[in-house]
C-alpha cells in the first residue's frame, strides 16, 4: 500500500517532519504484541505529538466539512490528553493521537494527483 505524501516536503516550516520516525514511534505502540514497554516511547510521542498539533492548527483554516471537523475533534482530544499528567498508561492513547494528527497532516497537505496515485496504487 502506497502511503499519502509527506507534509515534511513543506519549505514554510522552519523544520521538517520526519515522517518516517513518526510513524515507526507509533507504530512500536500500537502494533507491538509484547506487553514490555518501550523505552523512552512516551517521552518521544510527546515531542511527536508537540510538534503535530500547530502544524494540524495551521492547517486547519484550510480544511472544509468531515476534514474540518474530524480535525477539530483530534486537536480537542489531543489537546486535553496533553492537559492530564501522562503517565506510562497513556501511551497507547498518546500514539493513537499522534496516528491521528500525521494522518490528518498527510491526506489534507498532499497534492490531488498524489491522492489520485494513492487510490489507484492501493485498488490495484
Amino acid at each position: 500500500m502506497t502511503r499519502p505524501s509527506d507534509p515534511g516536503t513543506d519549505h514554510s516550516r522552519t523544520v521538517p517532519l520526519d515522517v518516517e520516525t513518526i510513524r515507526g514511534t507509533y507504530e512500536a505502540v500500537l502494533w507491538d504484541a509484547s506487553t514490555a514497554p518501550v523505552p523512552d516511547v512516551t517521552g518521544l510521542l510527546l515531542g511527536h505529538v508537540q510538534l503535530l498539533v500547530p502544524e494540524l492548527d495551521q492547517e486547519l483554516p484550510r480544511m472544509r466539512g468531515e476534514w474540518r471537523d474530524c480535525a477539530v475533534h483530534v486537536l480537542t482530544r489531543t489537546r486535553a490528553l496533553l492537559a492530564d499528567d501522562i503517565g506510562r498508561t497513556d501511551t497507547w492513547a498518546l500514539a493513537t493521537q499522534c496516528r491521528a494528527l500525521l494522518t490528518l497532516l498527510c491526506q489534507h497537505s498532499r497534492p490531488a494527483d498524489a491522492t489520485t496515485a494513492a487510490i489507484v496504487t492501493v485498488v490495484a
